[in-house]
């Protein structure tokens, strides 16, 4: 109903009321109910009926289903038949509510005449009576099917006529019900690495790199592996300078990692005090799509070249960079990181392998409501990341168009695999124990190098426990499909590419 009163027309029954209780100016000067003058008081539904009705159990409404119709996407259609002595009831519910809460000027509170409340207010009260009977007739559907309702739409209201039946027409998008069968065995390969010791040798190779000092060196020329320092000027191709690009006194560990190509090709071989003119392929465009720019070119002054000093492989290296005692431990520690993370590479495959195949032997739609709540929250992620890296999807010559396919595609199939676990789930009566809750706490806790009851503490104070309770079911699953699944691992050699076979 309307919250605010559109002031009508005084109606016949108006007057003569008025005149029962005295002229109008007697009228407008009585008191209303909690001492508001009653010409003050300007009639208001306020929604009434719909207040009143808040806290008070309504009988169900009887009615007939004619039709729940299932169709794509994940949608219901409903046909819904309701007497016409239900409509009648719940609008005489309102009016005679209406006329004990409503202040109408020249009446007290309740003794305005029913039908000029009816006059007043018939189309929001037809508009309550209608909404109260299907949102009742819903209630009880909802509950009958178990549907999960994410969104109603498309709903058609009837005309009322004396006596005649009233059928509301509507669609629901509902969370799709889920029997889930074929998760009793997979059959699948995975790719992994060999952890050799080139593998781990390698890692510390790397290791010394990131360590290494850069020492002044006169009349040394530049190859990979030196330090430069460089005075950069870039301007595009009509000698308009790029601010963004020019810098000065810039030192660079890596040149070859940092500077674009036909850059670093160029600075080999030179010296301290010397000149060169590079230029970059890079087509800049005006807003309107205009080329004003082939490429850009970088006028670069070298200052200086710096040869790199690796630091030895000793014990006092490994307790530098990694708190361990002796080298022997922090090759040790690089083996099992390795492993971990091939073991952890190999259970994601496995997953992505299983769902796949439960996917193919489970078909049913993805509500779009959820598939569009997905897609945000994965944009607004992917937006986070990049802003923490100062990118745009500019900077990784991503196609705005593409990406976004992508993603929904990524947003679809993440659903998917979520409303299969829950399904699963549920149908296996999985439940995290206690001792499952411990376990996950404790293994968060290493993770972030804390205590447990540290982690227990934030988790509880967050409000959070239960839902991380609830979280675990879908480890509860994974770990039942690995279970039944067959897995062969097949080793790819990092350098050589050479597959081996291992029955897991």
């Amino acid at each position: 109903m309307s919250a605010e009163e559109k002031k009508p027309e005084t109606a016949p029954d108006d007057q003569s009321a008025v005149a029962a209780s005295g002229s109008p100016e007697h009228a407008a000067a009585e008191t209303a109910p909690g001492g508001e003058p009653a010409e003050a008081a300007v009639a208001t539904a306020e929604s009434a009926p719909a207040e009143a009705e808040k806290g008070k159990e309504q009988p169900p409404v009887r009615y007939e289903l004619l039709e729940a119709t299932p169709r794509a996407g994940a949608i219901v259609d409903l046909k819904i038949k309701v007497l016409h002595e239900e409509y009648d009831r719940k609008t005489q519910d309102f009016y005679k509510e209406l006329r004990q809460t409503v202040i109408i000027e020249g009446f007290r509170r309740g003794k305005a005449p029913l039908k000029l409340i009816q006059n007043r207010y018939h189309k929001e009260v037809k508009q309550d009576a209608l909404d109260f009977l299907l949102g009742n007739c819903l209630e009880q559907i909802v509950k009958e099917k178990n549907y999960q309702v994410l969104r109603e739409f498309d709903r058609v209201d009837p005309e009322v006529a004396e006596g005649q039946e009233l059928v509301f027409a509507l669609s629901l998008e509902v969370r799709p019900q889920i029997e889930p069968h074929g998760y009793e065995a997979f059959d699948l390969t995975v790719d992994t690495h060999q952890v050799d010791d080139a593998l781990v040798e390698a890692e510390v190779e790397k290791l010394r790199q990131r360590h290494a000092t850069f020492q002044s060196a006169e009349l040394l020329a530049y190859t990979p592996g030196h330090g430069v320092t460089l005075d950069i000027h870039v301007t595009d191709d009509k000698g308009n300078e790029i601010k963004e690009l020019t810098r000065e006194d810039l030192f660079f560990a890596y040149p070859e990692r940092s500077l674009p190509e036909p850059v670093a090709q160029q600075l080999r071989g030179q010296r301290a005090g010397d000149l060169f003119v590079a230029n970059v392929p890079n087509e800049r465009k005006t807003e309107g799509g205009v080329i004003t720019s082939q490429h850009d070119v970088y006028h670069v002054k070298v200052r200086e070249v710096k040869r790199q000093i690796l630091p030895e492989l000793n014990d006092e290296f490994a307790q530098d960079v990694g708190g361990l005692k002796t080298i022997q431990e922090l090759r040790d520690h690089i083996r099992k990181e390795f492993e971990h993370r091939e073991e952890s590479g190999a259970r994601e495959q496995a997953l992505e392998k299983i769902y796949d195949q439960l996917m193919e032997r489970n078909l049913f739609d993805v509500p779009k409501a959820m598939v569009d709540e997905m897609y945000v929250r994965l944009v607004r992620e992917h937006a986070e990341r990049l802003r923490l890296l100062g990118l745009s999807l500019e900077d990784l010559g991503d196609d705005p168009k593409e990406y976004v396919l992508r993603t929904e595609r990524n947003a679809e199939r993440m659903n998917r695999v979520v409303l299969l676990n829950e399904a699963i789930a549920q149908k296996e009566k999985l439940v995290p124990t206690d001792e499952d809750v411990e376990r996950a706490i404790a293994k968060l806790a290493e993770e972030e190098g804390r205590r447990p009851l540290a982690i227990r503490a934030r988790l509880e104070a967050q409000k959070r426990l239960d839902q991380f309770r609830e979280d675990l079911k879908y480890d509860l699953v994974n770990n039942l499909l690995l279970s039944r699944a067959r897995i062969v691992k097949q080793y790819v050699a990092m350098e050589s590419k050479i597959v081996t076979r291992d029955n897991a």
